[in-house]
């Protein structure tokens, strides 16, 4: 009887470990797999991550580098890879990876909240929308 009892409560405590390693498991997938995660809107969302941290120094005003983050046009064949966060320029020095300095160099760097998303939205395709709210304004 003890033998029983002792095995039957191995077995539960088996499946309820099995069972949180799966929501676990499942959980943190949804976290990291951009796909799974709502769409990020570049002009309600990183548009004015890039006015707030990014344009005085690569805006319409300046443009260090020759590259202008209010131009999708320069922006997506300068700094951005579509769906490839990781080999993106903008993404890489905003997150402070390589050897090269972190972004902004000027300022505070960015919330981890705000490289994240900016990592998700590049991911996600850099949807960014044609229009006056994501034109170059002169």
């Amino acid at each position: 009887m003890k033998n029983s009892r002792l095995a039957l409560a191995v077995v539960i405590v088996f499946a309820v470990l099995v069972a949180g390693a799966w929501r676990w498991a499942s959980s943190s997938f949804a976290a990291t797999n951009p796909r799974q995660q709502s769409k990020v809107d570049f002009v309600r969302e990183i548009q004015p991550i890039f006015q707030a941290h990014c344009y005085g120094c690569h805006g319409p005003n300046r443009q260090m580098a020759g590259l202008r983050l209010d131009s999708k046009k320069i922006a997506l064949a300068k700094v951005v890879i579509p769906g490839r966060a990781a080999g993106s320029a903008l993404y890489q020095r905003v997150a402070g990876m390589g050897d090269q300095a972190r972004m902004p160099m000027n300022g505070e760097a960015l919330k981890s909240d705000q490289i994240t998303l900016i990592k998700t939205w590049i991911d996600q395709g850099a949807e960014w929308p044609e229009g006056p709210q994501s034109a170059i304004r002169n």
